[in-house]
């Protein structure tokens, strides 16, 4: 918040983009629920609220035109991408780790 506070009166147009999965999904898969499950925060209205852009992705169609629509508008921008946590991050090899 503080950041897209500063970008704002800065005129500084970024795009922050939230893989929103409503919790810790790391330490959700490797010690389980206890503190690490989120509330449903919508990270675009909020960032709305302080007069930013924002949306809210919530298929993958969607994520393109989000794309489009933050860097036409010019001003600091939230996309809030939700995803899962059905995968853990521990299943999730990259190609770079293996050797």
């Amino acid at each position: 918040m503080n950041g897209l506070m500063t970008a704002l009166e800065a005129d500084v147009a970024i795009t922050v983009v939230v893989f929103n999965n409503h919790a810790l999904g790391w330490s959700k898969h490797s010690r389980g629920p206890l503190a690490t499950e989120f509330a449903d925060f919508d990270h675009a209205a909020m960032a709305r609220a302080m007069g930013c852009g924002g949306s809210r992705v919530e298929r993958p169609d969607e994520l393109a035109s989000a794309f489009a629509e933050a860097f036409k508008s010019r001003v600091p921008t939230v996309i809030d991408v939700q995803t899962s946590l059905d995968t853990a991050f521990s299943n999730l090899v990259s190609p770079l780790a293996e050797g």
